[in-house]
């Protein structure tokens, strides 16, 4: 794994949250993000980074927010929990019964939504946020990871 650096131009970034789910950028000022090919952290800033980044046994810094799938991001479904929270368009609000059945099948007939484009969502229930879903051709699939997805079966949320 290569060592994550400083983005230099986090706008990639806060634009990428902004465009996708209406998250205002100014939620940003005060993290710094770090990524390696694959990756992406949000982290605060100190001032001892830099040093603490050139570590040889240094991988990651901070909360996993996105993973980049070829050209595009991913959202990861922490960096969603923390951030969804703000997010104005690409919300999906599930139910009881629909999280349930998606808790259960992975996947959930949807129809039209107009609360979605197609591509990556934030799933919420009760208004907040769970994680990273995927929205396509009527259909809705969660992408939460696997202890996620066995805490919220258990939580008796549902």
């Amino acid at each position: 794994m290569t060592r994550p650096l400083i983005v230099p131009n986090p706008a990639k970034i806060t634009g990428y949250f902004r465009d996708r789910f209406g998250i205002p950028e100014d939620i940003f000022d005060t993290y710094l993000f770090l990524e390696n090919t694959k990756n992406v952290w949000a982290t605060k800033g100190t001032d001892d980074l830099e040093s603490l980044l050139s570590l040889k046994l240094f991988q990651f810094a901070g909360m996993h927010i996105l993973r980049r799938i070829h050209q595009y991001y991913k959202p990861t479904s922490y960096g969603l929990q923390q951030f969804g929270g703000h997010a104005s368009r690409n919300v999906v609000q599930l139910n009881r019964f629909e999280l349930r059945g998606l808790l259960e099948h992975g996947i959930l007939p949807l129809g039209k939504s107009p609360d979605a484009e197609p591509g990556y969502v934030i799933l919420s229930y009760h208004g907040q946020p769970l994680g990273c879903g995927i929205y396509r051709e009527g259909t809705l699939a969660h992408s939460f990871p696997k202890g996620r997805s066995i805490a919220l079966a258990g939580s008796g949320l549902y």
